[in-house]
């Protein structure tokens, strides 16, 4: 008989366990949406967090030490004319060593992705954008920066990592007195920054893409 309790007690237990855990499922599904974590910056409204459409000051003000382009502190009747900021131009190198500048690619929409090989979220986004990248490559400028301090990371072990995941997007290093880093105040990876062509930034994002957040903030700034 109490071995019969006990089991009725553990198959009780299991199945409140599992309704439990889909209930959990159900709400984190519900709380992720795409371009839930991209942060915009809006001619009229200054920066705005994005989610499908919905605006929302208080939702961008959340973000955790994303590194914001210009906000205007404009009066009301003058928030209409700000203007989007523009991106900051910065020097790094390709592959080839050669210095070549951010504002370089201005003529086709960009995508700033700052990374490292050592970084986890890093690596688990790299997927998504190497697919983005066979996608858009002929339309859009991926520009996958990486955080080459010469300590944690070198431009050796950034090649051997891209070579050994056989990622064929265009690589570049920010050993220009990291300047890359500095402009645009990064301080956590990954962080991915996305500008029009005619070199507006449009939106970042502080922190690890899925896939459909990406092809969100590839549309906007396509449709710019």
């Amino acid at each position: 008989m109490k071995k019969y309790v006990k089991l009725v007690l553990s198959i009780v237990l299991f199945v409140s366990f599992m309704v439990g855990v889909m209930i959990l499922y159900r709400k984190l599904a519900e709380d992720h949406k795409p371009g839930q974590n991209l942060v915009v910056e809006n001619r009229e409204n200054g920066i705005i967090s994005a989610d499908k459409g919905t605006d929302s000051k208080d939702e961008a003000s959340g973000q955790n030490d994303a590194p914001a382009p210009h906000t205007s502190n404009a009066p009301e009747e003058t928030k209409q004319e700000a203007e989007v900021s523009m991106a900051e131009d910065f020097a790094m190198t390709n592959e080839a060593g050669e210095e070549v500048r951010l504002l370089d690619f201005k003529g086709k929409p960009i995508i700033l992705n700052f990374w490292a090989s050592w970084c986890g979220p890093c690596k688990a986004e790299l997927p998504d954008f190497q697919a983005a990248y066979e996608k858009y490559g002929e339309d859009v400028q991926f520009v996958l920066l990486n955080m080459t301090d010469g300590r944690q990371e070198t431009v050796d072990t950034a090649r051997k990592f891209m070579e050994k995941e056989g990622y064929s997007m265009p690589l570049y290093f920010d050993t220009v007195e990291m300047q890359g880093a500095y402009t645009y105040g990064v301080s956590a990876i990954p962080t991915t920054f996305f500008i029009s062509a005619e070199g507006e930034m449009i939106a970042y994002a502080a922190g690890m893409l899925d896939a459909e957040t990406l092809e969100y903030g590839i549309s906007m700034i396509l449709s710019k």
